[in-house]
């Protein structure tokens, strides 16, 4: 379960939308599974902006996007990152480089955690197996947070 809200965490990201991957990582960041890429521990031999924590991961991914959009004319201004930030990005792509590798580096320890908890064999039905044991112990705590997450508690959300 909390594998599957990590992966939604990230996608967001992938598609830019940084405050709802926080609120994601936020739900999932004292798991297993965000602990295995997170943590101090986990960090320790991580690319550059990832050695800093997840949330200054986003705060740079964040401030990336705003530079590309702003360049595209999307949503705003441009921005003299010189004029309002003294310690502003000097290299763009440098920047570009070091937030793929901490992205790729995110997502391979999430496949490694994933490997070893369910495993890398064919699983012809998710009936069936360990990941359905996995799944049943504590399913109605799942469900609750699952159902708290989508409707906040006060029914569901409407778009």
């Amino acid at each position: 379960m909390y594998e599957s809200m990590y992966v939604h965490g990230i996608l967001h990201r992938t598609e830019g939308d940084i405050d709802n991957t926080r609120a994601w990582y936020g739900n999932v960041k004292d798991t297993d599974v965000f602990r295995h890429s997170w943590s101090g521990e986990a960090r320790k031999d991580a690319p550059e902006i990832a050695a800093q924590g997840w949330e200054h991961f986003l705060d740079r991914l964040e401030r990336y996007r705003d530079r590309v959009r702003s360049r595209q004319g999307v949503g705003g201004r441009e921005m003299d990152e010189d004029r309002l930030d003294p310690g502003a990005v000097k290299d763009w792509k440098r920047e570009e480089e070091l937030l793929r590798e901490t992205s790729l580096w995110e997502i391979k320890k999430l496949t490694d955690f994933c490997e070893d908890k369910f495993g890398v064999g064919e699983m012809k039905d998710a009936n069936d197996g360990a990941f359905v044991g996995k799944m049943e112990s504590g399913n109605e705590k799942y469900a609750e947070i699952a159902k708290s997450m989508v409707t906040g508690g006060e029914g569901w959300r409407t778009f």
